[in-house]
């Protein structure tokens, strides 16, 4: 079992209510930091991508609607590194596979306000 450190961030789901899933057969996915990688748009844009699955496994009970999800740096609670959107939410029920496939976690970092890239 993968524990919290700076090689992992812990995946997780939430509901449309902005609650995270709270089920018994529920548990945020480790995921090393490996298993992303920075991609350029040709526009300048930056984008986080899953180079591998992540894979919360066959639910014994209905999640829900998922319409978002969440980077952690632990387990339970720990701290937000980073919170989004999915482009479709989709409802989870009891004896569905629950996976992210690779690429399909695409997410946009913007530059923070005030930052420039020109000469200083």
């Amino acid at each position: 079992m993968a524990k919290p450190s700076a090689q992992f961030c812990f995946v997780a789901l939430f509901r449309e209510d902005g609650s995270e899933i709270d089920a018994p057969d529920y548990a945020r996915v480790a995921m090393p930091l490996s298993g992303f990688r920075l991609a350029l748009t040709p526009g300048g844009g930056v984008h986080l991508v899953n180079t591998v699955d992540i894979v919360f496994g066959s639910t014994d009970s209905d999640w829900g609607r998922i319409t978002e999800f969440g980077l952690y740096d632990a387990r339970r609670s720990g701290r937000t590194l980073l919170r989004g959107r999915v482009n479709v939410p989709v409802d989870i029920s009891c004896a569905e596979c629950v996976h992210i496939v690779a690429g399909a976690m695409d997410i946009q970092l913007r530059q923070p306000k005030g930052v420039t890239d020109g000469p200083c």
